[in-house]
């Protein structure tokens, strides 16, 4: 997994929910940070499988509603990993993925 910090200083931080005009359905996204130029997107899946491009993609695609032109960068939170197609499609693109490991410390 690639973990490390957020490089970027924003503003503004919270969720985003709305209606996906191609779609003409709500969406969700679970985290989102700004700035004048930057845009961070989350999503965090407590599932007991592994997050698949599939998830990735569908961030993705309700991210440019909102994204206006920014710089984006992705980050993926799971309880139960990656499945390996997605680590290998977010080598050398602005996506982060992070385990429980990466975010819990299990101490015996």
């Amino acid at each position: 997994m690639e973990t490390g910090n957020i490089s970027e200083l924003y503003e503004h931080y919270g969720h985003w929910w709305g209606i996906n005009p191609q779609k003409r359905q709500s969406e969700e996204i679970d985290i989102v940070m700004t700035n004048k130029s930057n845009i961070l997107l989350g999503e965090c899946k407590w599932q007991n499988k592994p997050i698949g491009l599939e998830t990735f993609f569908r961030l993705e695609e309700r991210g440019n509603i909102i994204r206006n032109n920014r710089d984006v960068c992705y980050y993926l939170f799971s309880k139960s990993g990656f499945e390996q197609s997605l680590i290998e499609y977010s080598k050398n693109k602005k996506i982060k993925l992070i385990g429980i490991d990466d975010l819990v410390s299990i101490s015996e």
